[in-house]
């Protein structure tokens, strides 16, 4: 594959961090060129650009093409994103592998800072970070982790350039997303690639069960890329039914109980269930935030369930008084 060339680039210095970039796309046309050119733009090339046309329909194929030998193109009948993924891991010929998604973009030294935190603790398997959430129909920009919560992601760092384990970051809000995560080849293999079917959390499967197998994961608290949230027909980015998640939380309530990491992952899995059953009820599934809690009972607060249960009966009553209470609040600090 060539590369361009570019002076204030770097190359792979060695054998073992080699990187191919996996980027599925479906119908991804208006974006696919952001994409590709974030990748190009790496003030540390990869090694490979591999793209999984997962059955598209628009003129997506035609796009990627145009890059020529520069991209090792895939096509596959529409299949989802955990075989899109699984595909473009497969056919990589690198030691490390990249992820990016179709509709997002990596910041310039998204893979130089990835490679130099791996070089300093070569005993890490895979890396993460911080990035930018960015509404650009409203031309709005935020940083993902920030104020509080980093402060209290760095009080768990301790000092290191990474979480001992993947459940630890989640819980401080730590993990980054698909887009910002650079891992090693033969470890997504071990842990059985991701899981197709799935029609949502196939990437938190994924992390989960590489989370089972190897501990630390790297930070970096530095933005490295930019997360597109306006977007809705990405491939990753559908199917939100409260009973997506709760079919993954059994699955791993279960997978966990053979790992030394067990606890953590049910606290983990418990934070994750009191945001999606809050998330359900703010969506008006009332019957289904009840039916979580019910079937997820021993794993939640009491509190939190009364809480829940309560808001659950009248979700449009609730959100409405939330709302105005944040309004309240709002108007109060701005009286001092």
């Amino acid at each position: 594959m060539n590369m361009p060339d570019k002076s204030t680039a770097t190359t792979t210095s060695t054998a073992d961090y080699t990187v191919s970039v996996v980027i599925p796309a479906y119908n991804s046309s208006k974006f696919i060129a952001r994409a590709i050119d974030s990748v190009m733009e790496q003030t540390h090339h990869p090694n490979e650009i591999i793209i999984v046309d997962d059955g598209s329909t628009d003129n997506t194929a035609e796009i990627i093409k145009s890059y020529g030998d520069q991209i090792y193109y895939i096509h596959q009948q529409n299949s989802g994103a955990s075989v899109a993924h699984n595909a473009g891991i497969k056919a990589a010929a690198s030691r490390w592998i990249a992820f990016l998604d179709a509709d997002d973009q990596w910041l310039p030294t998204f893979l130089q800072k990835q490679l130099e935190l791996l070089q300093r603790n070569r005993q890490l398997i895979w890396s993460t970070g911080n990035f930018i959430r960015c509404n650009c129909q409203k031309n709005e920009q935020t940083v993902d982790l920030t104020g509080t919560k980093a402060e209290q992601a760095k009080k768990t760092l301790a000092g290191r350039e990474y979480f001992t384990s993947y459940f630890d970051a989640y819980m401080v809000h730590g993990t980054g997303w698909t887009g910002t995560k650079i891992i090693k080849r033969q470890a997504l293999i071990e842990a059985g690639l991701f899981l197709p079917g799935q029609p949502r959390f196939n990437d938190e499967d994924m992390w989960f069960r590489i989370a089972y197998l190897w501990g630390p994961m790297g930070y970096i608290f530095e933005p490295i890329a930019i997360y597109h949230t306006h977007i809705t027909e990405s491939i990753t980015r559908k199917h939100n039914p409260l009973s997506n998640f709760c079919n993954f939380a059994q699955r791993h309530l279960a997978l966990s109980e053979k790992s030394e990491r067990a606890q953590s992952a049910r606290t983990c899995i418990s934070a994750m269930l009191k945001h999606w059953i809050h998330d359900a009820i703010l969506r008006y599934e009332g019957t289904e935030a009840r039916n979580a809690i019910k079937l997820f009972s021993d794993l939640l607060p009491t509190r939190f369930k009364m809480r829940m249960y309560i808001r659950s009966l009248m979700p449009r009553t609730s959100l409405m008084l939330i709302t105005m209470a944040a309004r309240i609040k709002r108007f109060i600090l701005r009286k001092k």
